[in-house]
Parts: structure tokens; C-alpha cells; sequence
């Protein structure tokens, strides 16, 4: 008798799936879209239902674009990183409209990063760091919203240069701070002068009034 209990529960328990709390499962009813289950425990029908599973959490991904031409022509690397997750009531759209989402949200990251540096100066992107960031993240929105996936962020970690560049560039601002040293110096040595010359004409006038 117990061994029949066992065989029985046994069978039953093959037929239950427990999907977890950050897990989303997409039904396919012979092959066609039936319904997306929540967490919790399910009786898919044996041999008819096939169940994909989706995990829903955020998502942190590495792109990049290579060595580059920005507007001006300076050739940089820049290294990203986007954020995003599965919208919750949609993830059939992740499974079902394109093969790999997270392959293809990578290349859509990447082209659109190449698009925006290439069309933006140098200092640009140094100064307009998170203007920039605003841009991509619109972008690849709009092309992932058809996929069922929502851009919570992205961010431009860093940006390199060739190492001749940066060493002309670091020459070039050292020049630049001492220009602008030299030019305080002259304006000190100026105002100086200049109140030298006051006093002067002032002890020459009180001199000549002087009984």
C-alpha cells in the first residue's frame, strides 16, 4: 500500500513545476503562445505544454565601442555599461520576438554608442557626460520595448585615448596653466606698479602744498 502512495505522489510531483519569485514562465500549448505563469506551483499538461523560463531581475551589462573617430576627429575607446530588466507582465515578448535579447540589446547598445560618439566633439563627451548617456539610453528604449524589456540605465565609464594624444593634451594644458600663470604675475606686477605710481603722486602733491 505504501509503495502505491510513493509511485502515486511520485507521479504527481513530476507533473508540478515551482517557478521562483524572480522567475517568469512562458506556456506554449503545442507550439502555440498559450499564457505566462507566476511564481509559485503549476500543473503543466504532460507532452502538450512546453515551458520557457524567464528570469526578470535587472540586468547589468558591459559594451563598447573600439577605437574611433569622435566629431573633431580624435580617435577614443569607450567603455559602457547598461542596466535593464524583463517588464514584468511581458516576458513572452522577450521569448517569443527575438531570439537572444540579450545578445541583440548588446548590439543595439553598441551601434548606438558608435552613432553618438561619432557625432559629438571630443570635449563634448567629456563635459556633456551624462547628456550623452540620456541619448543612448532613449534609443536603445525605443528599440527594446518591442522585446519586452525595459533600459534602466546606462553609463559611460570610461573614455580612452591614444597615449601620444593624452601626453600632447596633458602638454598642452601644463602650457596653458603657466600662460595663465605668467599673465597673473604681469597683472600683479601691473597693479603694483600702478599703486607705486599713486603713492608717488600723491606724496608729490602733499609735498608741493606743504607751507
Amino acid at each position: 500500500m505504501h509503495c502505491y502512495l510513493l509511485v502515486f505522489f511520485l507521479v504527481i510531483s513530476s507533473f508540478l513545476i515551482i517557478i521562483n519569485q524572480y522567475d517568469r514562465d512562458v506556456v506554449l500549448r503545442l507550439g502555440v503562445y498559450k499564457r505566462q505563469i507566476r511564481p509559485g506551483i503549476h500543473t503543466p499538461i504532460p507532452l502538450i505544454d512546453n515551458v520557457l523560463v524567464i528570469d526578470i531581475r535587472e540586468k547589468v551589462r558591459e559594451f563598447n565601442a573600439g577605437r574611433m573617430l569622435t566629431k573633431d576627429n580624435v580617435p577614443v575607446t569607450i567603455d559602457a555599461i547598461l542596466r535593464y530588466k524583463i517588464i514584468d507582465e511581458r516576458a513572452n515578448d522577450a521569448l517569443l520576438n527575438v531570439e537572444n535579447f540579450n545578445e541583440v540589446i548588446k548590439q543595439v547598445s553598441q551601434t548606438t554608442l558608435r552613432n553618438n560618439i561619432g557625432s559629438s566633439l571630443f570635449q563634448e563627451i567629456l563635459s556633456k557626460r551624462e547628456e550623452i548617456n540620456y541619448n543612448i539610453k532613449s534609443v536603445i528604449s525605443k528599440e527594446s520595448f518591442n522585446w519586452g524589456i525595459m533600459v534602466t540605465g546606462v553609463e559611460i565609464r570610461q573614455v580612452i585615448i591614444p597615449q601620444e594624444l593624452e601626453s600632447a593634451m596633458s602638454m598642452q594644458a601644463q602650457a596653458e596653466r603657466e600662460k595663465q600663470q605668467e599673465s597673473h604675475t604681469v597683472n600683479r606686477k601691473y597693479r603694483w606698479l600702478k599703486n607705486s605710481l599713486m603713492h608717488t603722486k600723491y606724496t608729490q602733491i602733499t609735498l608741493l602744498r606743504m607751507p
